[in-house]
């Protein structure tokens, strides 16, 4: 947790872009569990993992889009 939170709080410091992106709620067995968070930059690198395959493409996918447009 604290490795996160410092990442964080060096692309803030830094002033570099990126997107939060973060487990909220899941059914069923996965890999990772609600909590779990992602820096998503918007050049596409990633930061952390929610899991990784398809889903964790979508999820970057629309962070990208969210940095794009300036919406969550």
């Amino acid at each position: 947790m604290i490795e996160f939170q410092e990442k964080v709080l060096e692309h803030v410091r830094a002033g570099r872009s990126f997107a939060l992106a973060t487990i909220v709620s899941s059914q069923g067995s996965t890999p990772r569990k609600v909590g779990a968070r992602m820096l998503v930059h918007p050049d596409g690198r990633s930061e952390f993992t929610l899991g990784g395959g398809p889903f964790e493409a979508l999820v970057i996918e629309d962070a990208r889009e969210a940095l794009r447009t300036g919406r969550s």
